[in-house]
């Protein structure tokens, strides 16, 4: 049994046997929202398909990574309770909200939600965008989305935000300071500007796009990016 998917242009094909046999002693991961069950064990879709066919986790989108492990006849979960429990299908259906006797199983709605496609900016210079903003002024006014900033050199975030003007967010509250950004002011405070990048992307759901990328950066780094004090 096999499954052919895309993932950042690459074709890729996974095989049931494969993937039991890449997990089979990987502890799973806290379940986020989409799990599937592989040997008796619960994981975050996006762990065991990076797992299994050797990808960042950051590029395996869980809509996808749900279809690949369908496709393959495993049992994929959604849910979106939290915390979320570990290891087995039981933990999961215990976290499910308290049901009275006379509410069954076919109660449980499973939202399928449509993913969410960010075309990122290239990185800019952090004072690049002070001094200059040329590359964020090229946004509409006016448009949500969702931003990022780093050190150059290093995949882990200094700051994951959303806006729903993403040009004016971004210029004028995390970047040069002219209007409130708890983060900005802190990047600006403690770190070395020179070596700061930024990048950002439209999107018309920045709030589901900045919980996810802040879960994505827990599962991967084991905390949120250093100047976020909250999803």
């Amino acid at each position: 049994m096999e499954s052919r998917f895309t993932v950042n242009g690459r074709r890729l094909v996974a095989m049931r046997e494969q993937v039991e046999t890449a997990l089979r002693d990987v502890p799973p991961d806290r379940v986020c929202v989409h799990a599937v069950e592989i040997g008796g064990k619960l994981y975050p879709v996006r762990q065991a398909l990076a797992v299994a066919c050797g990808l960042n986790r950051m590029d395996c989108f869980p809509q996808v990574a749900s279809r690949v492990f369908r496709q393959l006849g495993f049992k994929v979960f959604a849910t979106a309770q939290r915390p979320r429990p570990r290891g087995t299908v039981a933990g999961l259906r215990k976290a499910l909200p308290h049901r009275s006797p006379e509410i069954g199983p076919q109660d449980m709605q499973v939202l399928e939600l449509p993913p969410m496609v960010l075309w990122w900016s290239r990185w800019e210079c952090w004072e690049d965008v002070t001094e200059h903003g040329v590359a964020i002024l090229d946004l509409p006014l006016r448009k949500p989305g969702v931003y990022e900033a780093k050190l150059r050199g290093s995949e882990e975030r200094l700051s994951i935000g959303k806006a729903s003007d993403l040009r004016t967010r971004v210029l004028h509250g995390l970047v040069r300071g002219t209007s409130s950004h708890p983060s900005g002011r802190k990047i600006r405070d403690r770190e070395d500007l020179r070596h700061v990048l930024v990048r950002w992307a439209l999107t018309d759901r920045p709030s589901a796009a900045q919980e996810e990328l802040h879960r994505l950066h827990l599962a991967t780094f084991a905390r949120l990016p250093k100047h976020t004090g909250h999803t």
